[in-house]
């Protein structure tokens, strides 16, 4: 055989494994890289679904909360007066409130009061079985002083109930629980509107044991795995579970989309192939070098590329386009264009969610607001009681009866205090900002924290003057409180240390303990307003200092685990304001 046929031959062997081998490498590439961010994006999407069930279960709790805590519903359960319930709990209370299941139950776990009301069709229903069982009781009393509330649903008769369950205390929440309430709304198609409307996305609900859902999705479905999908050739179907209140399979979240990321990425896929394999075939050895210099590096690069992109999940990168009039030219045209979109998208999902901090923000500085006017009343109210039990521990005293006398004065002084704590951390404002010795103002913070038995305070300030533009007082009593929180936070010996450090820019103030730490499941709730894993504490601390540290337009962040908890301030040395 001819040398020049044997090269022919050898040419179109090499042509034919190296096209066959690109195909396989690139296909697999691309399908990967399109099938793994079409499955995040699905996912991420029915968990909204997910979202907005806890919530709903939320406003319910935010609406059984000051119910729980009234003096006359405290008072009811031990006199079962039923004008009391007749009276909070009539029919236009159900309609005005949108919820519909009210259940009042003695400390023994006894149903004393039970109504499940339909306000939409004005009808009266026998209350849940299940809510009388008692392994449902027992659970709707399972929470503790730092969960006071339990919140979720429970499966009635192929629908779900949102239920939230409080203990019922008095006003001061000093007494000792005299029960429990239990309030709930249907999780009606209603709601389920109201979700898809908000969304703009095709949510649908249902209960685990639905005849809707396809048998193999429900099996495939569990707590530990409770995410699946099924598709079609051009749509998209996820599944979510979610458990009920006692830890078992409750509802499934469902929602169908187009499969856009995947169909873009079939087209893309297959122009680019056909490409590979009419070029390979019928341009041999000059079809290789060109495909090495015109095609395959550029496939190398969009393989990689797409990959790096999947990898680090940045939708605002973009592929090399590749120029001229052809398939490759257009398929990276094509996954540029689906990646726009995918960036607005998620662009779409970060305003929300800024909205949503934002809307946050706003609420905490309205709480603040609150709780300075509450407290301005608290003060004057009992300013002048004080005023008269002082006469009367000085009068007791001067008839010689002083242990009675110093019983009286400590209850004063710790009053006092409780309305003045509580006056400093409701007391925001806009900061009054002169130049100060930052390490003056940690020393003064530390001066002001009692010592404790067994826990040494330490710090490391500089000798020369910091000047910082702040509000010092306000600074002074951040830092105080974050020194005390670290103090309490100890049990035996252990040690709070201080440290004052600077840069050009900015001045930070880090305070460390030894000390149990804070649960990972607190610490994203630990700047809400009166949020406190800590007995008989008010929960200001913390979100005031992130009040004050931020309009000194500086930022504070918490760092915990079972060894200690480190917290830094960051505070500008030039304010805006400068």
């Amino acid at each position: 055989m001819k040398l020049r046929k044997q090269m022919l031959l050898l040419l179109a062997f090499f042509t034919v494994i190296g096209t066959v081998g690109m195909w396989s490498f690139t296909n697999r590439a691309l399908k990967i890289g399109f099938e793994e961010m079409e499955m995040s994006i699905l996912e991420g999407t029915v968990l909204w679904g997910v979202d907005d069930i806890i919530d709903l279960a939320l406003i319910v709790d935010s609406s059984v909360a000051p119910i729980a805590a009234w003096d006359d519903m405290y008072e009811y359960v031990e006199s079962r007066d039923p004008a009391f319930v007749e009276e909070t709990f009539s029919d236009n209370v159900f309609s005005r409130n949108e919820f519909n299941l009210v259940a009042i139950y003695s400390e023994t776990g006894e149903l004393i009061y039970g109504k499940y009301y339909d306000y939409n069709g004005e009808t009266e229903k026998n209350i849940p079985p299940l809510l009388r069982e008692p392994s449902t009781i027992e659970t709707l009393r399972d929470y503790t002083p730092e969960e006071p509330s339990i919140i979720g649903f429970i499966i009635n008769e192929d629908k779900p109930i949102i239920l939230s369950s409080r203990p019922i205390v008095d006003t001061a929440e000093v007494m000792p629980s005299r029960g429990t309430i239990v309030v709930g709304l249907d999780f009606s198609e209603d709601y389920v509107d109201m979700i898809q409307e908000i969304t703009d996305l095709p949510l649908e609900y249902y209960t685990f044991d639905s005849s809707e859902v396809p048998e193999e999705i429900r099996s495939s479905l569990t707590l530990e795995n409770p995410f699946t999908y099924e598709t079609e050739l051009e749509t998209i179907r996820g599944y979510y579970l979610v458990e009920d209140l006692f830890g078992d399979p409750g509802i499934i979240v469902a929602i169908s989309q187009t499969r856009e990321v995947y169909l873009a990425g079939q087209e893309a896929r297959r122009e680019f192939l056909s490409v590979i394999i009419g070029l390979g075939f019928l341009l041999a050895v000059l079809a290789i070098v060109y495909a090495d210099q015109k095609i395959l590096r550029n496939i190398t690069r969009l393989t990689d590329e797409v990959s790096e992109i999947n990898k680090v999940d940045d939708l605002s990168a973009r592929v090399h386009v590749v120029t001229g009039n052809n398939e490759l030219s257009s398929l990276t045209h094509r996954v540029n264009d689906m990646l726009e979109k995918l960036e607005e998208s998620r662009e779409t999902e970060i305003r929300q969610r800024a909205a949503m901090e934002k809307l946050r923000e706003e609420s905490t500085l309205e709480i603040f607001e609150a709780a300075k006017k509450i407290s301005y009343l608290i003060h004057n109210e009992l300013e002048r009681p004080l005023r008269s039990i002082k006469q009367v521990a000085y009068s007791i005293r001067e008839e010689g009866k002083e242990d009675l006398a110093e019983i009286l004065e400590s209850s004063i002084k710790y009053s006092e205090a409780t309305l003045l704590e509580l006056s400093s951390l409701t007391n925001l404002g806009e900061p009054k900002r002169t130049v100060s010795d930052l390490n003056e103002i940690v020393d003064a913070a530390i001066a002001n924290v009692a010592p404790k038995v067994g826990v040494t305070i330490s710090a490391d300030t500089g000798e020369e003057f910091l000047a910082i533009n702040v509000d010092a007082l306000k600074i002074i009593r951040t830092v105080e409180n974050l020194i005390r929180n670290g103090v309490e936070a100890i049990d035996g010996r252990g040690e709070v240390h201080v440290a004052v450090t600077s840069d050009e820019k900015s001045a930070t103030v880090t305070i460390t303990d030894n000390g149990k730490g804070i649960l990972e499941e607190d610490l994203e709730y630990i700047f809400e307003p009166f949020y406190s894993t800590k007995r008989d504490a008010v929960g200001l601390g913390l979100p005031y200092a992130k009040q004050v540290i931020e309009a000194h337009n500086g930022m504070i962040k918490v760092e915990s685990s079972s060894e200690g908890t480190t917290v830094t301030i960051i505070i500008p040395l030039k304010q805006a304001s400068e």
